[in-house]
């Protein structure tokens, strides 16, 4: 009597994913303190893209690694379409297609940095009081020349 069988790693037939954000992409260096304004768009903005990979063939981690590295692709391209630095408050919605392709759509509001400058003695508070505290935020030095 022979028995064979055969095994292999569930296939993922949809995909449902969705992720908020304050600003994406993440910029946090400092390497000498320059402070600049971010002009936000009052509109909210809908982008959005599919990624032509069907997922019937990838088991539940390739899908989400895909999901994973796609999103934020599509979160940059989504701000150079409209003409931004960043997209701030970031909601992403990641589904898949009839086609079982992931699509992957961003909300949020575009918005670009503007009238970079030198920080003063009065802009300590700012980096101060940031979410990430370098070596360079909190021994703030400014000289004034």
């Amino acid at each position: 009597m022979a028995l064979i069988c055969s095994c292999s790693a569930p296939k993922a037939t949809s995909y449902s994913y969705s992720e908020y954000k304050t600003i994406s992409p993440s910029q946090s260096v400092y390497t000498v303190p320059v402070i600049a304004d971010l002009d936000v768009a009052k509109e909210s903005i809908t982008y959005a893209e599919r990624i032509n990979k069907n997922i019937t063939t990838m088991t539940d981690a390739e899908v989400e690694a895909l999901a994973s590295r796609e999103k934020e692709v599509v979160v940059a391209n989504a701000a150079k379409a409209n003409n931004a630095d960043v997209i701030v408050a970031p909601t992403i919605n990641i589904t898949t297609d009839v086609n079982k392709n992931l699509v992957i759509i961003v909300y949020g509001y575009p918005a670009s940095y503007k009238n970079f400058r030198n920080a003063t003695e009065a802009d300590k508070w700012i980096i101060e009081n940031t979410a990430i505290h370098t070596h360079s935020a909190i021994n703030f030095g400014i000289n004034n020349r």
